[in-house]
């Protein structure tokens, strides 16, 4: 009955043959082609098991090697995000800081493309790393008139020592009340500052300092944008504790610099040149 390869056409022969095995080896079987005998029964359940061993070992290093290639990509991106709500729905987080979350996640995705660019650096040597840094943020530098004067190789160890931060439209980006010992550089978009009226959520040097606080923004203003820095007041507060409240009122792009980093930089300048960045 399967004595197809005598019919006088090799064609049909490798046609039909062909036909068999793919139909065997993907498990799909059309019945049009079935075995007769116990030999040909035998055999074709050892194609049949081994195309089904082939077949599921070629689509999993397919699916492995696009795994690999997408390792960065869009689909690795929306993991992550998948994995974060689930997280945060288990942990039941509120859902403006959830949403806070997603958005600096989507940001910082769209400036890199999923590249971790401070794991890139760690392998590199640290003189190679401040080059990178300088690079990619001086602009930050060059928005901040104190930071214009120092010397290349001060502004590169600030570029290192800078850490991307970004809030979506109406976000609190501190209150009073809340420790923090970083100085916050603004990039892009546009905050307001709201000064306490009660001096009760201050330490003692937040209370000391009130008076200075309040005659720099009515200097500058209370609305600040792309240039200004907040936060400088921990640099005089062992607590950290903030005196004033800063809310973004468009999607705002800053920087932050440890009080920590800031005082080995100036270290490194010197005594004089430290005291003056300093007061400035």
């Amino acid at each position: 009955e399967h004595n197809i390869c005598n019919l006088g056409s090799m064609v049909e022969c490798y046609v039909r043959s062909f036909h068999f095995a793919l139909t065997t080896l993907s498990t799909v079987g059309y019945g049009d082609i079935s075995p007769v005998t116990e030999i040909e029964t035998i055999w074709e359940n050892c194609v049949v098991l081994t195309g089904a061993c082939f077949m599921a070992g070629l689509i999993g290093a397919f699916g492995a090697y696009l795994s690999e290639n997408d390792s960065l990509g869009m689909n690795a991106f929306r993991l992550k995000i998948q994995s974060l709500k689930n997280y945060m729905s288990y942990r039941n987080i509120p859902d403006y800081i959830q949403n806070e979350i997603f958005f600096s996640h989507h940001f910082r995705w769209q400036k890199s493309q999923g590249l971790d660019e401070h794991e890139t650096l760690q392998i590199l040597p640290e003189p190679l790393q401040h080059d990178i840094s300088y690079e990619v943020k001086r602009r930050v530098l060059h928005l901040v008139p104190i930071f214009k004067p120092l010397p290349l190789i001060v502004q590169k160890r600030i570029c290192h020592a800078l850490i991307p931060q970004v809030y979506p439209k109406d976000s609190i980006i501190y209150s009073v009340g809340d420790i923090g010992h970083e100085i916050l550089f603004i990039v892009s978009g546009v905050v307001t500052v709201t000064l306490p009226s009660d001096l009760s959520e201050l330490d003692t040097s937040g209370k000391s300092n009130a008076a200075l606080n309040k005659e720099k923004f009515e200097a500058i203003g209370k609305i600040l944008s792309a240039g200004n820095h907040l936060g400088e007041s921990c640099l005089n507060s062992n607590s950290g504790v903030r005196q004033e409240t800063v809310i973004s009122k468009t999607t705002v792009e800053l920087y932050a610099l440890s009080k920590d980093d800031l005082n080995g930089i100036c270290r490194f300048m010197g005594s004089d040149k430290e005291k003056e960045f300093k007061e400035s």
